[in-house]
């Protein structure tokens, strides 16, 4: 694991992890609320554009269609890049000659990956947090507001250890980060059939019909539960790749 830490220091990938997250974290937030200002300059004093008031949900939802959009693509590339061996061929051959799995190999990057990951997107949740109290102080539901923030987080990092799996087992982390925005995309697109929304963790991504409402525990614990499954699934598969076979 200390290898991981250095590889990832080394390479400064975990700054670029940070700052994506903390700018969104401010961006997304200030964009929302002065979407009609910003709307104006570009069209003109003639342009007559009216928007209604812009309320907490609406800019917290706006960071985190960001974090959705691009921020789950960053981040899921820069993990699955650190589970990559690359084409270095005496690198591969000394990792088959020296590990008895191929889970000695990808599970401490796998996991410093999530460490990277957990940390980012705090700071990210931390700054969207800050910002939408400031914007809107005395009206803001913290409690609510935060849960949903802890919740996407979850989300995000689960997402993240799947692409990972689907990098290491694909050799290509920019196919991964796509193949998870595709999924995603999917996804949203099939929320809104009754039986699949049951079950679908990607609301969590979107929580439109919570950030109104008090948190069903029920569904948040249904929803954990998948996601645990699904995390579980792709770690476990990791053992299962051929060691002894091509690892590039």
């Amino acid at each position: 694991m200390k290898l991981e830490v250095l590889r990832w220091y080394r390479s400064k990938s975990f700054v670029v992890a940070f700052i994506i997250c903390a700018v969104s974290g401010i961006i997304a937030p200030l964009s929302a609320y002065f979407a009609d200002e910003i709307l104006k300059q570009f069209g003109g004093d003639s342009a007559k554009i009216i928007m209604s008031a812009p309320t907490w949900p609406v800019v917290l939802l706006a960071y985190f269609k960001n974090v959705e959009q691009l921020v789950l693509f960053i981040l899921v590339f820069l993990v699955a890049s650190k589970c990559y061996l690359g084409k270095n061929k005496s690198l591969a051959l000394f990792y088959t000659t020296r590990a008895q799995s191929a889970g000695q190999i990808f599970m401490p990057r796998v996991m410093m990956g999530v460490a990277v990951t957990a940390v980012s997107m705090a700071t990210g949740g931390a700054c969207a947090f800050y910002m939408t109290y400031v914007l809107f102080d005395g009206k803001l539901d913290v409690w609510n507001a935060l849960a949903l923030l802890a919740l996407n987080m979850v989300v995000i990092v689960a997402l993240v250890i799947v692409g990972a799996v689907i990098g290491i087992w694909w050799s290509s982390p920019f196919l991964s980060a796509i193949t998870i925005e595709v999924l995603v995309l999917v996804a949203g697109i099939l929320n809104g059939t009754n039986g699949f929304k049951s079950w679908s963790p990607t609301l969590l991504l979107m929580p439109r019909n919570l950030v109104n409402h008090a948190i069903d525990t029920y569904f948040v614990v249904r929803m954990g539960i998948v996601l645990i499954v699904i995390m579980l699934l792709a770690v476990a598969s990791i053992k299962f790749k051929p060691l002894r076979q091509k690892l590039i």
